[in-house]
């Protein structure tokens, strides 16, 4: 989601749909047959002076005429000194005639978050500002701090408007892994995983079978809690293997396969170095033993894989279980010192560096507060990719928890 304040493709199609009024109507907007045929100039800008229907107005930096025939959207009581306008106008005998002027709405905003606050007037969802209004309409399951709610409004001063939310019971994750004991105590359980280190929490509900101990494997079930511990329903020991090994990266190469073993799939896969991971690579094969979440042959240069297995001889992993899954989720914060091309049509999507951080903005980007500028602070956080970058999924200008 791209922050924009306004969208270009609205003011377009209202202004074409004005012309092409004015067009029907025959409008002369001065002495001499002049038609908006002649229209060349558009521009953005405060209303600095508004004077009569038919008069000067100044929006900008530039003094327009405007006539009985200006459209306007909204209509010209309803503009007020100071309002940001867009104007559609052309040249003639040294003045610019007014087609249209057009005052943009608020920008839509639609996000989707948990609710972390709840006040008469004011909610906290996914750390954005919720403003409720009379008029704001509230469904789905009765709301509560903890719930998933869906956010339809638009951007205000205070936060975001809301018109619709729509609330959802949030719901434990069920969670399954297998790792090792790094350590036991008070009821909390540090387990070494493909994944890295997980926090696992037992109870007087927790079924242990097996007795594990530090340095025993173990296999868990349980269900994910908000700060990514795990609290466990079942822990079971698992006979130790001195020869499993873990990988986890993007599939660099389909390698090719020895037709002795058929079904048979092998990866290159590769873990860029990012944060304090450093390069790595296995050969990885997979085979009808492989315990895997989807078909192997469907698995494409690019996607991210994740599991253990047996070290062989020639130093590749026969794999016993394989996770296709979304790359890592990686955050970045600290000095902008690389920026795309601010004059592009494009800006701000393209490559940044923030941290020291390859970011990669696009219109899948959700830009919070202002666009950051070269020298600025600026945070967030995204997905890995191949090369050790970051695609942004937020972009946070003068990061606040609570910003809109």
């Amino acid at each position: 989601m791209m922050n924009k304040q306004a969208n270009p493709r609205v003011f377009l199609a209202l202004l074409l749909a004005i012309l092409a009024f004015v067009l029907a109507a025959g409008v002369v907007f001065a002495e001499g047959d002049v038609t908006p045929e002649a229209v060349d100039v558009t521009f953005t800008g405060p209303i600095q002076e508004k004077g009569p229907i038919p008069g000067e107005w100044v929006i900008g930096e530039h003094t327009v005429q405007v006539t009985e025939r200006t459209r306007f959207h909204p209509a010209p009581e309803e503009m007020q000194v100071g309002d940001i306008v867009r104007v559609a106008a052309f040249p003639r005998e040294g003045k610019l005639w007014a087609v249209a002027i057009v005052k943009p709405g608020p920008r839509p905003v639609h996000f989707r978050g948990k609710i972390e606050r709840m006040e008469e007037s004011l909610w906290i969802v996914g750390g954005r500002r919720v403003i409720i209004t009379p008029e704001t309409e509230i469904g789905g399951d009765p709301p509560d701090v903890g719930d998933i709610a869906a956010v339809w409004g638009h951007a205000g001063d205070e936060g975001v408007v809301a018109k619709r939310i729509l609330v959802k019971d949030a719901q434990p994750r069920p969670v399954r892994f297998r790792g090792k004991v790094l350590a036991i105590e008070d009821g909390v359980w540090k387990i070494d995983t493909a994944e890295g280190e997980r926090t696992v929490h037992v109870n007087e509900d927790t079924r242990i079978v097996g007795d594990p101990g530090v340095g025993d494997w173990v296999g868990v079930k349980g269900v994910l809690l908000d700060d990514g511990s795990v609290l466990a329903h079942l822990i079971v020991k698992l006979e130790p293997d001195q020869n499993r090994t873990k990988f986890a990266g993007f599939v660099a190469e389909i390698l090719p396969t020895p037709a002795v073993v058929p079904g048979e799939v092998v990866w290159l896969v590769k873990l860029p170095a990012y944060g304090q991971h450093s390069e790595q690579s296995w050969v990885v094969h997979v085979t009808a033993d492989t315990e895997i979440n989807v078909p192997p042959e469907s698995v494409e240069v690019g996607d991210w894989v994740k599991g253990f297995g047996t070290e062989q001889e020639d130093g590749s992993v026969l794999a016993k279980l394989v996770r296709v899954t979304r790359p890592p989720r990686v955050s970045f914060h600290g000095e902008v010192t690389e920026i795309p091309d601010p004059t592009s049509t494009g800006f701000p999507k393209g490559w940044w560096t923030i941290g020291g951080v390859h970011v990669l903005v696009d219109e899948q980007t959700e830009i919070r507060g202002d666009i950051p500028q070269l020298g600025e602070q600026a945070a967030g956080w995204g997905e890995l990719l191949p090369d050790g970058g970051v695609h942004a999924r937020l972009l946070v200008g003068h990061p606040h928890p609570t910003q809109p």
